[in-house]
């Protein structure tokens, strides 16, 4: 597929070709195509869909990437008698597949004493093949590669004599009946798994039932930071004798069911939020929260490394400042309902603040609700919480530094920030000359017109209000 907007893309001046393109493609279109028509150093842009198609890398140094991430972007191998991915020509270090679903895959055959064996249900790699998988949802595959078989070898992904790397991965659901339901390395081979959710893989050969993660034939396997949990028979081992010789397992600080050697290790249930629905995702009360290798990076959310592919987001908003009567009575014993602001004009329960989003990418929402319908809003941060002061017909609690983030006008008693092509409140912050580091605590409160003159009527004139405050601690 040619380049959407080829004047886009730089070459050098000394040269006619182009240093890297992007080829794009949408559904309906073919990602065969987009790499058949691609350089080394390319990369195929797949837009959010699902693609009925198997593909191969031909032996070029691409990077296939997903647009919108796994959740909106499927391979589906129905139908299709092969591999969904096939990397087998050499591709070297960089050729990398990232952000898709891989479901329904078959493997990819070679003939053998049962008439036919297959390999690899999702992606099958070879021939020296240095492939990086980040960002997948590797599920269902190997289940139906042809009766009574179905897949051999690796029933999500296959690894002969060629390196992979799986990054932040779910591998779940898929079928070997020989070795390795969720994965195989063979040959020479090694796979590494950081941060991976390899769970509910299914390997019933009698030579070992390598469910989870398997090995055969000098193949090693390096596990980190990973979650290996509730696959069929043995979670991390090799096939039966004489197919284990020269294989090596290393797994530091992942959760493995039953225990396995090394430092770090975990033996326990992972509490995912729906195992039998492949949610993956961890509980508050997980023990894979906060307990993966220390001299790592830390998680979105400032804390040590989680286990699995789905780091648990701690909450880092916390709500202060309660005009309800809890800390200090309102100015005029307008105490509002609790958890909110003091009561105003026309609603006695008061204004409520609240924020939400991935603080890691500047994504705080701050909301306000329960102002007056067209009230002028202000949004106040500071950098230390303060005793609580009555200031107008409300409460103040934010201290230290304060910075005026945004004034905005309510619609509907209701006002937010950021909203639209708005700063994000780090951002904001550093503009007005407060830069927000890692970290670092804030302190947020909306004030907002509240005309009546006579609501409190001691002191007579205040014309404003406040809402409760939230506590914000960035990462």
């Amino acid at each position: 597929m040619k380049l959407l907007f080829p004047w886009l893309v730089i070459a050098c001046a000394s040269t006619a070709r182009v240093e890297a393109a992007d080829h794009i493609v949408f559904p309906g279109g073919s990602i065969q195509a987009a790499i058949d028509g691609a350089a080394n150093g390319d990369r195929v842009l797949v837009q959010p869909g699902t693609y009925n198609q198997a593909f191969q890398f031909n032996g070029k140094l691409l990077e296939v990437r997903s647009v919108g991430g796994p959740l909106v972007t499927t391979l589906d191998g129905t139908g299709i008698a092969n591999s969904i991915v096939r990397c087998d020509q050499g591709e070297g270090l960089g050729t990398k597949l990232v952000g898709f679903t891989l479901r329904n895959g078959n493997g990819r055959g070679f003939p053998s004493s049962f008439g036919q064996d297959f390999y690899g249900g999702a992606i099958f790699a070879g021939g020296g093949t240095k492939l990086a998988i980040e960002d997948c949802r590797i599920v269902h595959n190997g289940w139906s590669s042809g009766a009574p078989n179905n897949c051999t070898f690796g029933g999500g992904v296959f690894c002969g004599s060629s390196q992979i790397t799986l990054t932040r991965c779910v591998i779940a659901d898929n079928f070997a009946w020989a070795c390795g339901g969720g994965t195989l390395v063979d040959g020479t081979g090694s796979m590494t798994f950081d941060r991976c959710t390899v769970v509910s893989n299914v390997s019933t050969n009698f030579f070992g039932q390598q469910g989870g993660i398997g090995m055969a034939n000098d193949g090693d396997v390096f596990v980190r930071d990973s979650i290996v949990y509730g696959n069929y028979g043995n979670q991390i081992d090799a096939f039966g004798a004489p197919y284990n010789v020269g294989c090596v397992a290393v797994c530091n600080w992942s959760l493995v069911q039953g225990g396995f050697a090394g430092t770090g290790n975990v033996n326990a249930d992972p509490l995912f939020t729906n195992l039998a629905a492949l949610d993956v995702s961890l509980t508050a009360a997980s023990p894979a929260i906060n307990v993966g290798d220390p001299a790592a990076a830390l998680d979105a959310d400032g804390s040590r490394r989680d286990l699995g592919a789905q780091a648990y987001f701690h909450t880092s908003i916390v709500p202060f400042c309660f005009g309800d009567g809890s800390v200090l009575t309102c100015p005029c014993g307008n105490d509002g309902a609790p958890g909110r602001g003091c009561a105003n004009t026309i609603n006695g329960s008061g204004a409520l603040l609240s924020g939400s989003g991935v603080l890691g990418n500047d994504a705080l929402l701050l909301n306000a609700t329960g102002t007056l319908a067209t009230s002028s809003c202000v949004f106040l941060q500071g950098t230390l919480a303060a005793a609580p002061v009555a200031f107008g017909d409300g409460l103040r609690c934010t201290g230290g530094t304060l910075k005026r983030i945004a004034v905005k006008s309510a619609v509907s008693a209701g006002v937010s920030y950021p909203v639209g092509w708005e700063l994000g409140i780090r951002a904001r912050s550093a503009q007005l000359g407060d830069n927000i580091t890692a970290g670092s605590v804030r302190r947020y409160q909306v004030y907002y017109r509240d005309p009546t003159t006579n609501f409190c009527p001691a002191p007579v004139g205040n014309t404003w209000n406040v809402t409760n405050g939230v506590e914000v601690s960035w990462p």
